[in-house]
């Protein structure tokens, strides 16, 4: 084996379709002149990244993405844990996007975003969005597209629980409040 690959390989030449490329431990493979390192398969195939007999990743001839199981959708995840929910205690994540910016008393109002995009051109779009708001605080706010380049935060979930629609909540013993046109009381 080698630590650079600064050539193509023809899989289905070399070792046949279906074939293995098999990467030695503690090696990796990169091309020399830094070039990205393309993997080529044939349409009609599956690829599959495997430890031993248990495959981790698949990519389906679709370019469907499957973690942990065949991909039934264009990314699909899955793991197996047997811990009951408890909402009082950190959870095992089936997915994690991070945002590394900031640190100890820095990085407040720095965002990790899940974004929703419908169309291509005039793009609707809304985002899943986790604030930091101090040292282990945040809140959770969902904004959307409002026109060409106008976006609001329609709805925040902040560290206390308070939720706010169209409007921070801003009354200390009021649990939800709804901001615009068509107030309603606000609930305790």
């Amino acid at each position: 084996t080698s630590d650079n690959l600064d050539t193509n390989i023809d899989i289905a030449g070399t070792l046949g379709v279906g074939g293995n490329v098999t990467v030695a431990a503690g090696k990796h493979y990169t091309t020399a002149s830094g070039n990205d390192l393309n993997i080529v398969y044939p349409d009609t195939r599956s690829l599959f990244i495997k430890e031993g007999s248990t495959t981790h990743v698949t990519v389906d001839n679709e370019g469907k993405v499957g973690i942990g199981d065949t991909p039934a959708a264009q990314l699909h995840v899955e793991h197996s844990s047997g811990t009951a929910y408890n909402g009082a205690t950190e959870l095992t994540e089936s997915i994690i996007v991070s945002n590394k910016a900031g640190t100890d008393d820095s990085g407040v109002n720095n965002v990790a975003s899940i974004g929703l995009h419908v169309a291509d051109g005039a793009t609707s779009q809304g985002f899943i969005n986790y604030v930091r708001t101090g040292n282990n605080t945040g809140k959770f706010t969902f904004t959307q597209r409002t026109g060409s380049s106008t976006y609001a935060e329609a709805m925040l979930i902040d560290n206390s629980g308070r939720v706010g629609i169209n409007r921070t909540p801003a009354v200390s013993n009021s649990k939800l409040e709804v901001g615009g046109a068509d107030n309603v009381p606000l609930i305790n």
